[in-house]
């Protein structure tokens, strides 16, 4: 391990230190143990559920695989999410997997960006959409911020429709490869992918299947979010939860922690401490939803494990 990976350990620790040392964790115990059983059932529920639609998504841009296989790699992709610095890392293991199974490397990558990219659309919207209605100041604050988000992800998809963009970039790569023959194989990979981007692009009813189902995927995850809030006691708005829940996910993009830990308990903390909710309910809502993916990750990480095993033993 690398001095890079024990930095962000240490910082992860530090963060969630920081903000246990600075709640009651007796009363922090209790809210977490006060959520009633059947919520708790509920939310797992619902988390599973939320996956199978993103998995669903993901088939849609992809195409030609089974969704079973999907479904596997997407689970294991949330076990490398979480211990692995940064949210993305996931997606880069999920890619590496199937890529070395299948061969098909420009289509793969692309799939899995353009899903990324769209989830990030949707989610933006979501949040968008809650601190454009919200009753709270601070929730109205970032109402522009996401707006400049989502314009600058449309006008990025718009540029690469252009074929004067396409040209330029397209040149310059092929310069590049040419100029540095080493990275000539980098070059065409990356012309193929940005092929496979364009025919997505050109594909709209696809594209939009795709939206659509990001958007139930935030859904979902935002309910979740205000069930567990409501179980624990904190009574913010469902609306309100739709810019909180866009707030934290986009800071939790950041690789300064393992698994978001330290940064997602502060953005909960933070946030919810603007709208009067108390450092160690906060805290609840947040460590719920980790335990949420913790679930997930461990499921990925025996599934994984199970996988490796058979294609050891060439079964």
């Amino acid at each position: 391990m690398n001095a890079r990976n024990w930095i962000r350990i240490v910082v992860s620790i530090g963060l969630l230190g920081w903000f246990l040392a600075r709640a009651d964790l007796q009363q922090l115990r209790t809210n977490l143990t006060d959520i009633p059983a059947g919520e708790a059932f509920l939310a797992i529920g619902l988390y599973a559920a939320a996956w199978l639609v993103n998995t669903v998504k993901w088939k849609t841009l992809l195409g030609g695989h089974s969704f079973r296989s999907l479904l596997a790699l997407t689970m294991i992709s949330q076990f490398y999410a979480l211990v692995l610095p940064g949210q993305l890392a996931g997606e880069v293991v999920k890619a590496w997997k199937l890529v070395t199974r299948t061969g098909e490397s420009a289509r793969v990558v692309t799939s899995i960006l353009m899903d990324r990219l769209t989830g990030v659309m949707c989610l933006l919207l979501v949040g968008w959409v809650g601190a454009r209605f919200t009753q709270t100041a601070v929730g109205a604050g970032f109402a522009p911020v996401f707006a400049v988000f989502i314009i600058c992800l449309v006008a990025a998809a718009f540029l690469s429709r252009l074929e004067s963009c396409r040209s330029m970039c397209r040149s310059g790569l092929n310069a590049i490869g040419n100029r540095f023959p080493k990275s000539a194989k980098m070059t065409a990979f990356l012309i193929r992918c940005m092929e496979a981007w364009l025919e997505t692009l050109h594909s709209p009813t696809r594209l939009l299947s795709a939206m659509m189902l990001g958007l139930v995927f935030q859904g979902f995850a935002v309910l979740i979010l205000y069930r567990i809030a409501t179980s624990i006691g904190v009574q913010v708005a469902l609306v309100d939860w739709c810019w909180i829940f866009t707030a934290v996910s986009l800071l939790l993009l950041l690789p300064v922690t393992v698994g978001g830990i330290g940064l997602r308990e502060g953005g909960f903390v933070t946030l919810l401490a603007g709208l009067g909710v108390s450092n160690e309910k906060a805290l609840a809502c947040s460590l719920a939803l980790f335990g949420l993916h913790l679930l997930l990750a461990a499921a990925g990480a025996v599934l994984d494990l199970a996988l490796t095993a058979r294609e050891r033993s060439g079964t």
